[in-house]
């Protein structure tokens, strides 16, 4: 029989996650570098689970939906508010239309759920009574088939099987113990989003690793991550998205959350790292720098952000300058309407329609030389006057542009920022692309 899941979780508790994390949608908050929500997901698809849905005490999915306005494969997601969600009925009968005439699987608060991706065969057991599949403190997990609904509403578990083990996430101590838990043991068992290496280390792309840095067995090194030189990451480290851990700093059993900088010369053991604080799992007590030579967001670390920003602009004047003759030519041009042909060949041959781009990059800090189209719907990359995919003439193919643009996010590099620019300014002078002016 098909099969659904109802994961009910009062959010209420989790202000942890908000006020010392500063993640206001729990379902988001990263384990190994990853959010707890895609573990759901992944479940749902290797147990051949076809819908999912949260409910919840409070419309926190409503105000950040980014993680329902994914798009998952063969997967339902959606989303409820309830208010008393000890009421087993009420949510059952309030969700009646999801679950009708099929078999159910119920979650009862915010867990996590062990499971292995590497398990031969996934398939959960034919229910024909109720049972508690995997249960811890006041959390359960229950498989419930469709002819006792009723009575698992009034409070029956009905027979307990443990197939599964959970881990409660109910405070900040809760989630440091389990990463570390999950680093040292589990890794292997679930879809992470880095690449496996050796001796249970997975890197993501785009990492600088010096010769004289050092990493450990059991890590995890997340996407666009630099380590200066003599860094030194021990075993049981996660190191999220877009960070930077200065030189001669020594981290360990710790896990640095994404967009954090990391000063040279500490040395931190047991400690979550979050921008311009460090706090201690163990007390909750979260210690913020003023000074961002110890620990900072990255988006605060201006010196790298703000040098590509006056390269940027100093090639943006450079083109402007070049081009001003000819740009000038074809306003002038544009006058006179008997001189269409000429003024369209000026256009064409001098890469006109680039001009007003090079004014914007000298407007926008966040607009590059070398960035996605606008025309091409990838909101989380930077937007740029040329793109990679133009100068492989892949442009007018949404998914080869879409590859090209990803590969260029995670490749990019100054001389191959100069190799696209040079290129498409080259072939358009050479052999014009007829393009609406």
């Amino acid at each position: 029989m098909q099969k659904c899941a109802i994961i009910v979780c009062d959010v209420l508790p989790l202000d942890w996650s908000a006020s010392v994390l500063k993640f206001s949608n729990p379902f988001a908050l990263p384990i190994l570098n990853k959010a707890w929500f895609d573990y759901w997901i992944d479940f749902c698809f290797l147990y051949h689970i076809s819908e999912l849905r949260l409910v919840t005490n409070s419309d926190i999915m409503v105000a950040d939906d980014a993680l329902l306005k994914m798009k998952y494969d063969s997967i339902s997601v959606s989303h409820e508010v309830c208010e008393n969600l000890h009421d087993r009925e009420s949510i059952l009968n309030r969700n009646s239309a999801f679950h009708e005439g099929k078999d159910l699987i119920y979650v009862d608060g915010f867990v996590f759920l062990h499971y292995d991706k590497n398990t031969e065969t996934h398939a959960l057991p034919e229910f024909h009574e109720m049972t508690t599949l995997a249960s811890c403190r006041d959390h359960g997990v229950y498989g419930v088939p469709d002819a006792c609904k009723k009575a698992f509403g009034l409070g029956e578990n009905g027979t307990d099987a443990k197939i599964f083990k959970i881990s409660p996430i109910d405070t900040l101590e809760d989630y440091y113990e389990l990463s570390m838990q999950l680093m040292k043991n589990e890794s292997e068992r679930y879809l992470l989003s880095e690449f496996p290496a050796d001796n249970h280390i997975y890197l993501g792309a785009n990492i600088e690793l010096p010769l004289y840095s050092h990493v450990s067995p059991h890590v995890i090194i997340g996407h666009n991550v630099r380590l200066s030189g003599y860094t030194w990451v021990g075993e049981n480290t996660v190191i999220g998205n877009e960070c930077c851990v200065d030189e001669h700093t020594d981290i360990s059993e710790s896990i640095v959350l994404e967009g954090t900088y990391i000063g040279p010369w500490l040395e931190l053991r047991r400690k979550i790292i979050l921008r311009d604080s460090i706090i201690d799992p163990d007390t909750g007590i979260s210690i913020t720098f003023s000074d961002g030579a110890f620990s900072s967001s990255v988006k605060t670390f201006k010196f790298v952000e703000s040098w590509e920003v006056f390269v940027r602009r100093v090639c943006a004047i450079f083109l402007l300058c070049f081009y001003f003759i000819p740009f000038v030519t074809y306003r002038i041009l544009s006058l006179f309407t008997f001189l269409k042909r000429i003024k369209r060949w000026v256009y064409r041959r001098f890469s006109l329609r680039f001009y007003s781009r090079y004014v914007r990059v000298l407007k926008d800090r966040t607009f590059k030389m070398v960035g996605a189209p606008d025309d091409l719907d990838l909101p989380d990359l930077p937007r740029g006057a040329f793109s990679y995919s133009e100068a492989l003439l892949h442009h007018d193919d949404p998914l080869f542009a879409e590859l090209d643009e990803r590969y260029y996010k995670h490749h990019h590099s100054y001389r191959m920022a100069f190799k696209v620019c040079l290129r498409i300014l080259m072939r358009n002078f050479v052999c014009p692309e007829e393009r609406a002016e």
